[in-house]
């Protein structure tokens, strides 16, 4: 699974089955030596969001997280 990337799509960050043979505790996720064999999209196909898209909606879901209430006794957002 493409978890991530970096260097505008050079390196991706992956998860497999596999990770846990070479994982270690100071690195969430391993780069991928190769690009992956299969790719699957899942949902709806969309048009690619513009730079100004992305901002505008990473700022309304860390609105949406800040005003979160308290869920199955854990604290959220801002009573966090």
């Amino acid at each position: 699974m493409i978890t991530g990337y970096a260097e505008n799509g050079k390196v991706l960050y992956c998860r497999t089955y596999f990770d846990k043979d070479y994982w270690n505790e100071s690195q969430d996720y391993l780069e991928s030596d190769f690009w992956p064999f299969l790719i699957m999209h899942f949902g709806e196909k969309k048009a690619r969001p513009s730079d100004l898209d992305n901002l505008v909606a990473s700022l309304h879901t860390l609105v949406q997280s800040f005003e979160a209430e308290c869920s199955s006794g854990y604290f959220q957002g801002a009573e966090a």
